[in-house]
């Protein structure tokens, strides 16, 4: 498991290992430093060319200094630019200060007055990298002006940029950019990832994301907690999956019930229950309209039938709700007065886990006073846009700040919330929250949704709790994208790929699963 922090909760650690534990500062600092200067190391020889770090004021800064200098004394070539008012420095970054000017390793402040003469720098000495020390987590305010021209040119550049802790202008709450934000090569991390290293746009700003470990004190790390958490790799999540005993038949798997499709909509209610039965589901009954008996025959024939006069939308739903281990409720089923009507009765009159998707969340919203009804046992699984209408906020804040949105309407509702989009963000009340990483842009086409709806459903019915089974299926659907854009590109990918996919996807990770076992 990866384990990622805020703002609050780094500087805790940071903090703890200091004044409780009596690391030094200066201590922590070397070894980030050294850890950024390895990097440049074991990738750029010193013939490359100049190493050139661009600092700031505070101890994001100075960690740039200290790995300038120790480049320096590795014989590369190196070269400081200092950004902001040495009064106003930190006492790590004066030492750091202190040490370049007795080493006599060239430095230049880099103010109004000469702020032309870096884009000058760049263009004749044209450094083999930078290394970026302008600012830290710390970041509180929008970069603008020279700071901002500075980033600009260094955008521009096209040279490779090593990040210290995180890219200058990325904010580690969320992601977002502060004004403005440098595009890192590489980002090489400390102690624990940051939330806005994993969120877009930060993590785009990240590059690649190496974290080192520089000596933090173990008893800080637990103290100051986490905020969020994500699968490392696919071993992980094999230790999740549960074995398929040899003398079970198709009760042992669970039961689905898949509420979903209208008339114009009926592919919704085929590739829910399709990803669920290729979950390894046992059973899936569908139920829908009348009108697409023959549809949901022909594309579905595993499935059992409950079909539905929207006259008459309550006959037969005690006995499909019984007939279920698991609800699906939505996917293309419509907003129709009808609809609301069936998720009432869903949601006051059973108490098995609900999976709560597309139109049933648009029916949702509408009844902002059924919210009362909700609970861990259902899942909600919102795009932006759904999500608009659950909270009444824009999809611009919504897209902005999708984890404190989910986290806020979890906490609020008391369900599991399944947040969609490039990272999915899955919350649960008063816990941590996860942060998926699998996936691809392939998936961004319709019925995908759908999809995830049925796989979600599919670790529910063997028994996986709401929050568990939201997670397993967040990442394996981002697998089985992953697994179809390989085999027909990204931009031909469609929903039934994606179940397609499931197989596939599920008989690697039981070679995974194999070859530890071995």
């Amino acid at each position: 498991m990866e384990y990622y922090v805020n703002q609050r909760q780094m500087k805790a650690i940071d903090t703890g290992s200091i004044e409780k534990n009596g690391i030094p500062s200066m201590v922590l600092m070397e070894r980030a430093a050294l850890s950024v200067a390895e990097y440049i190391m074991e990738h750029f020889s010193p013939s490359a060319g100049r190493i050139c770090s661009v600092c700031g004021m505070g101890n994001n800064g100075a960690d740039g200094i200290a790995a300038a200098r120790i480049l320096f004394l590795k014989g590369y070539q190196t070269e400081i630019f200092l950004f902001g008012d040495p009064e106003k420095a930190t006492t790590e970054w004066k030492e750091q200060y202190t040490i370049i000017q007795n080493l006599k390793i060239p430095f230049v402040f880099f103010q109004d007055s000469n702020r032309e003469y870096f884009a000058e720098y760049i263009k004749t000495k044209a450094p083999a990298a930078f290394i970026d020390g302008l600012f830290g987590i710390g970041l509180t305010r929008e970069i603008t002006g020279t700071c901002g021209l500075l980033i600009h040119e260094l955008n521009q550049s096209g040279i490779p940029v090593i990040a210290v802790d995180i890219p200058s202008g990325v904010r580690a709450e969320d992601g977002r950019i502060a004004g403005a934000a440098v595009k890192a090569e590489v980002t090489v991390t400390f102690g624990r990832k940051k939330v806005g290293q994993i969120l877009y746009p930060g993590a785009e700003y990240c590059g690649k994301l190496i974290v080192k470990e520089i000596g933090f004190a173990p008893d800080a790390i637990a103290d100051a907690g986490y905020d969020a958490f994500g699968l490392e790799n696919r071993r992980e999540v094999c230790g999740y999956l549960k074995k398929r005993p040899a003398d079970s038949h198709k009760g042992t798997f669970g039961s689905v019930l898949v509420v979903a499709g209208c008339e114009t909509m009926v592919g919704a209610a085929v590739f829910s229950a399709k990803a669920a039965y290729r979950m390894g589901c046992g059973l899936v009954k569908v139920r829908s309209l009348a009108c697409n008996k023959v549809c949901l025959h022909q594309m579905i024939p595993e499935a059992i039938l409950s079909l539905y006069d929207p006259e008459k939308p309550l006959d037969h739903l005690k006995e499909d709700c019984n007939f279920a281990d698991v609800i699906v409720f939505g996917p293309g089923i419509g907003q129709e007065q009808y609809v609301d009507e069936m998720l009432f009765y869903i949601l006051t009159e059973t108490t098995k886990p609900l999976v709560l998707d597309a139109d049933g969340l648009r029916v949702l919203a509408r009844h902002r006073d059924w919210y009362d009804l909700l609970t861990e046992r259902v899942i909600l699984t919102p795009h932006p846009g759904e999500m608009s209408a659950l909270t009444g906020k824009n999809v611009k804040e919504i897209k902005e700040q999708p984890f404190l949105c989910a986290k806020d309407f979890s906490n609020v509702s008391g369900s599991v919330c399944v947040l969609k989009g490039a990272r999915t963000i899955v919350a649960k009340k008063n816990q941590p929250c996860y942060i998926n990483t699998s996936g691809c842009s392939a998936m961004a086409t319709a019925g995908s949704g759908d999809v995830l709806t049925g796989m979600i459903a599919g670790f529910l019915a063997e028994k996986h709790p709401t929050d568990e089974a939201a997670m397993l299926g967040v990442y394996i659907h981002g697998l089985a994208g992953e697994y179809a854009a390989e085999k027909l590109g990204e931009r031909a990918v469609m929903a039934t790929d994606l179940v397609e996919a499931i197989g596939p996807v599920f008989r690697e990770l039981e070679s995974v699963f194999l070859s530890e076992m071995e």
